[in-house]
């Protein structure tokens, strides 16, 4: 299962409190056979908040659903349309490390050819500076997710 997607899903779940973990982890199974109805029931979920929170986690997943429509102007136009959400999420709470968190998780796992790589790390170094303020379970994701982590490799420990 890419990393990626357990990491949005978990923190979605974790900061939303629109599902529980148990949720999420059913979601994991379904998403890793690239399935875009279960991404859409994410999507679903968070379609009527307004928190900061569920907009970023909006915008993650949307990048994310960019890798199973069919159709490269589909994917651009999906991947657009979720670069949109996180970056007005970050331009709104800068320091918010989840946020950056999620952020730096897409553009070490979008194509190079998007050019969502001008962040890394600015990301990685807000992450790695905040982690010990981070809840116990982020920690644990980020930490998880360092160890293959270009960015983060060598920052958390």
């Amino acid at each position: 299962m890419n990393v990626f997607l357990k990491v949005v899903l978990l923190l979605t779940g974790l900061f939303t409190g629109t599902q529980s973990i148990s949720q999420v982890k059913e979601l994991y199974e379904g998403l890793a056979s690239r399935e875009s109805s279960l991404i859409d029931a994410q999507l679903k979920k968070l379609e009527n908040s307004n928190s900061p929170a569920d907009y970023a986690y909006t915008g993650a997943l949307l990048m994310k659903k960019a890798d199973v429509v069919k159709g490269p102007a589909n994917k651009l136009e999906t991947f657009r349309a979720g670069k949109e959400k996180l970056e007005k999420a970050i331009q709104e709470d800068n320091e918010n490390v989840e946020f950056r968190f999620l952020r730096l998780l897409i553009q070490e796992n979008a194509p190079g050819i998007l050019g969502y790589d001008k962040n890394i790390a600015e990301d990685a170094s807000l992450v790695a500076e905040k982690f010990n303020e981070l809840p116990k379970e982020v920690k644990e994701v980020v930490q998880s997710y360092s160890k293959s982590s270009r960015a983060l490799r060598d920052k958390i420990k």
